[in-house]
């Protein structure tokens, strides 16, 4: 819940403002996540870190997926089943497109 907590919270006192909610941490947050998830697996502890790191994960996956149309968002809002709406939404409202993304729709 932490790193969640800290994606999509503004800037602490005395740290630099960074936004993760972007492509690029996603990727960044997907990889790191998949060497917990071996290590996990290697100490029999698969069932256990797929249970906490679900909602993280599905998170990763909402930065990472395409969010240009309704459709788009209709399908990540099944797919990302652990996160609620308020949490869909402030993770969508910080996002920070991509060079080559065209900018969430305000109306989404």
């Amino acid at each position: 819940m932490w790193t969640f907590n800290t994606i999509v919270t503004d800037q602490q006192p005395g740290q630099p403002r960074v936004n993760y909610c972007t492509n690029t941490w996603g990727l960044r947050l997907k990889r790191r996540l998949a060497k917990v998830e071996i290590w996990a697996e290697k100490q029999g502890l698969e069932l256990a870190a797929d249970c906490h790191l679900a909602r993280i994960t599905q998170a990763a996956h909402l930065l990472q997926a395409r969010k240009g149309s309704a459709d788009d968002i209709a399908t990540l809002s099944s797919t990302c089943f652990k996160l609620n709406s308020l949490q869909l939404e402030s993770l969508l409202s910080r996002y920070q497109p991509a060079d080559h993304e065209a900018p969430i729709n305000n109306e989404l």
